[in-house]
């Protein structure tokens, strides 16, 4: 199975929201038409 990540996409730290907040973003972002949200491993907590 391929994933599609499409043309557009956000790179944003998460570690300042909570899960639910972090979720509302995503789905925010997504309803925005980004595909993508990447957030980094080597800083603050792990995804």
């Amino acid at each position: 199975m391929a994933i599609e990540l499409g043309k557009l996409g956000v790179w944003s730290f998460s570690d300042g929201m909570t899960a639910i907040e972090a979720a509302g973003f995503a789905q925010k972002l997504e309803s925005w038409g980004y595909s993508a949200l990447w957030i980094p491993e080597a800083v603050g907590r792990g995804p």
